[in-house]
Parts: C-alpha cells; structure tokens; sequence
C-alpha cells in the first residue's frame, strides 16, 4: 500500500506544477494522471484532463469542461466527459456529464446487517445525467435560494456470474432503459462552490424515474442534504454534513438507497449496505501543513433501513480516517483527494477530485 501511495503523490504533484505555472493562461488547463486504490476497485490509474473558462464569480463559479478515464486490477473501466456551463456569475449552471463504464461488482443481500457472503455481476451502462439550476434572484427572490431540474438517462445491462459458492442466484430483474427528471431546491449561502470555508448549503430533490418518459422502471429517490461550514482558524475549517435518502417504487437493486464508498462512509463498499432509505452523518476538520498539500481528519456514520422507523431503530455503522488534498488548481480550489478510514472491520480507502462534501 505504502509505496503506491507515493506514486500517487508523485503523479498529482506533476499535474498541480503544470496547472500552477505564472502564466494565468496555463491555468486554465489542467492534465493529471493519478492511481488510487478503494475497497471497491482495487487498484487503479487514470486520467484527468479539464479546462477552465475564465470566471469573475467570487465563490469560483464557472464554465469548464472535463474528461476523465479510470481502469482497475479488478477489470472495471470508465469513462466520463461534460461541460459546466455558468452564466450571469453562476446564477444560471447547466451541467451535462456524459459516460460509459464497464463495472464488475460484488451483490449482497443488502439491509443494515449484512453478512459477508456475495455474488459478483458484471454490469455495462452508459448514459447521461445532471441539471439545470437557476437563481432565485430571477424571481426576486434572494440569491441563495437556487432552483433546479435533474435529469439521468441510463442504458444497463447487467448480468450475475456463475456462483462457484453454491450461492442461488438473486431473483432480480435487471437492465433496461432508466429515465428520471425531478425537481431540486437549494439554499446555498457558501463563500465558495469547491471548497467552502463558511456558510449552509440545504438541498432537497426528488427525481422521478417513470415509463412516462421511457423508463423500464418506475420509481423516485428523494434526498435530503445539510452542510455547513464554520471557520476554526483562519486556514483550518470544520465541515459538518447529514444526509438522508429513500427510494419509493420498483427500483433496480443498484439504484436503491445505499452509501457510495467515496463521498459518503469512505472505504466502504458501495452496494454491502443497501435498503429503501439511509441516513449518514458526517464532520471533517481540513486543515493546512507546513507542506503543498493540506489534510483532513474525518468520522462518519451512517446506517439503512426499509423504511424511517427501522432506519432511526437500526444501529451505526461509522467510518474514521484522514487524508491529504493535492492542489491541482488553486484558482478553482480543487484538490486531488486520497483519504484512509477505518470502516467495519478493516482500512479502506477513497480518492476522487474535489471534497467530499
């Protein structure tokens, strides 16, 4: 593990000296290939290549547009391009993320107790999701209220392996067309979107996936999201988020309510706790170091249920670690991120671009 992570560092520090050079039109792209490792993945390498539109917003709104690549020792493969577009100083952001992956995994029972017996599938999907959002400015309004329509197409194709276990196969449908749109409500009074240092974001959506508009399956995920953040020096912050989630209808078992490993309960497997709502809690402190890096120390719980009172009667499952942000542009505020938590019984780990919340 160790020695992979020093490739790591030596991988993103190349990408932030490409991207931090004095020549503010150099800023604008941004090229970096990265490894990582996850409980999920395993190992993997990739790529990221961005470029960044000029911005005069002061929360760091604004238009760019990303590719990306990861592959893993496991055979999974993605791949992902979009633009952001930001207008009228980010008070109009459409957002449109196109991809394609191949992504071997792991099924299980699912429920707030599983045990640690599994059976693999191999799933291809590609598709496109994301969202329209608008300022309440337009209506008036004050600016931190948003207003947003979501959207997510999706073709999946999924299939379960032969189980050498003696496992039975998992009565599933699976595959299909998924089409959603829904609508969102914000309240975002953060100093700034890629990493805040004060201020609330409260968001709550719901995206309705139904054979009205070509779906095979008819379904909605509402999801109720709170962070705040609270200056504790003046380079160190306290990030405090919560999170809660359902599911209602007849959704595909990779589409139920269930912590994502990397975002949410990092280090987990995505898909081991899975159920029809969730509830995960969460407090990070980022912090500077005497070096170009910064870290973080973290502790999250999170737990699901099948519906609210089985969900607020089930116990915690929590998640304790830290890790280092790389700078890859400073103009934009964002990092690579590579964190370590101690989840169930073991080490995980989770890295990504941007915070984790």
């Amino acid at each position: 593990m160790i020695p992979f992570l020093l490739v790591v560092l030596g991988l993103s520090s190349l990408g932030w000296s490409q991207t931090e050079a004095s020549d503010s039109s150099s800023r604008r792209y941004l090229l970096v290939p990265f490894g990582a490792y996850s409980e999920e993945t395993g190992a993997q390498i990739g790529g990221l290549g961005m470029y960044f539109f000029p911005t005069s917003a002061a929360d760091g709104t604004g238009s760019s547009l990303m590719a990306t690549a990861v592959f893993t020792t496991r055979g999974q493969r993605v791949a992902m391009v979009g633009p952001t577009v930001a207008l009228d100083e980010g008070r109009t952001e459409l957002v449109a993320f196109f991809k394609y992956s191949d992504w071997p995994g792991n099924y299980w029972a699912g429920g707030n107790a599983p045990d640690d017996a599994s059976r693999s599938y191999s799933m291809s999907t590609w598709g496109e999701r994301g969202h329209a959002r608008f300022s309440g400015a337009y209506l008036h309004l004050p600016d931190e209220i948003k207003f947003a329509m979501l959207h997510d197409v999706e073709r999946n194709t999924t299939a379960f392996d032969r189980d050498e276990a003696g496992l039975p196969a998992p009565d599933l449908a699976v595959g299909g067309w998924r089409v959603g749109f829904g609508p969102e409500l914000q309240w975002d009074s953060r100093d700034h979107k890629g990493a805040p240092e004060r201020g609330v974001l409260l968001s709550l959506g719901t995206i309705f996936f139904d054979d009205l508009w070509g779906s095979d399956w008819n379904f909605a995920k509402t999801t109720l999201d709170l962070r705040s953040y609270f200056p504790v020096t003046s380079r160190s912050v306290l990030a405090l988020g919560a999170m809660w989630e359902r599911v209602d209808g007849d959704a595909p078992f990779d589409r139920m309510a269930m912590p994502d490993g990397s975002s949410r309960m990092r280090g987990i497997e995505k898909g081991w706790l899975r159920d029809r709502e969730q509830l995960v809690l969460q407090s990070e402190l980022r912090f500077p170091t005497p070096w170009r890096i910064s870290g973080v120390a973290f502790g999250e719980i999170g737990k699901v249920g099948p519906d609210l009172e089985d969900l607020m009667g089930n116990s915690f499952h929590y998640a304790v670690g830290g890790g280092i942000r790389i700078p890859v542009n400073r103009e934009r505020r964002l990092n690579f991120r590579l964190d370590l938590a101690w989840v169930g019984d073991g080490i995980g780990a989770a890295a990504s671009f941007g915070e984790a919340f």
